[in-house]
């Protein structure tokens, strides 16, 4: 209809965990820019804040294209800040 607006809802900045199986080498952790990284049993954890679904699905294709194997990936709820995350388990920054 003319004159009819469409709301479209905005994805706000949320904080996604991306499990990759096997543990990234420090050039590869290099490729994610913004985003903190820790091995755990084997496998690297990436932490960080994605702005919209564009960005997730960027962040995704980025990691097929290395030729990862993808574990999972969680958002996480809004109180758990990668900030908190990183200082009470010593992550490191890319």
């Amino acid at each position: 209809m003319p004159g009819t607006r469409v709301t479209v809802p905005v994805m706000a900045g949320r904080t996604y965990r991306l499990e990759v199986e096997g543990e990234l080498s420090d050039n590869a952790m290099f490729t994610f820019e913004g985003l903190m990284l820790r091995h755990v049993a084997g496998n690297t954890l990436l932490v960080g804040t994605v702005r919209d679904q564009s960005e997730l699905h960027g962040l995704l294709q980025h990691v097929a294209d290395l030729g990862l194997t993808l574990v999972s990936v969680n958002q996480l709820p809004p109180a758990r800040r990668p900030a908190r995350i990183a200082l009470r388990l010593g992550w490191r920054s890319s």
